[in-house]
């Protein structure tokens, strides 16, 4: 995540915003406390991670609640997630990619 002021907010929801930096090129995920930065190929298999949790996933209960860590292999940091957010995520982050493509087509 660079500190470039030229982000573009492509979508948001109550927990979430998702910007694009014109300056480095990445995606810039705030999710509640979360903060993640993802290049174009990144964010696309990011969703493809929320899209294949199973109900096996979310085996981790935290205060009473079933929960799925979703993290990079190489990594021991990750994100921890109940079934609706990883829906409300989902949705925003299809948002973000679809409005990023109409930008790219139309100011190209």
């Amino acid at each position: 995540m660079c500190y470039s002021s030229e982000h573009i907010t492509l979508a948001e929801s109550e927990n979430c915003q998702i910007s694009w930096c014109k300056g480095c090129k990445s995606y810039s995920v705030l999710y509640k406390s979360c903060c993640l930065s993802f290049i174009q190929d990144e964010i696309s298999q990011f969703r493809d991670m929320l899209v294949n949790l199973e109900e096996l996933d979310f085996n981790y209960d935290f205060l009473g609640q079933k929960h799925a860590i979703v993290k990079n292999k190489y990594t021991y940091m990750g994100i921890c997630l109940a079934k609706g957010d990883v829906d409300n995520l989902l949705d925003t982050v299809n948002k973000a990619i679809s409005i990023n493509e109409a930008f790219r087509i139309i100011y190209k």
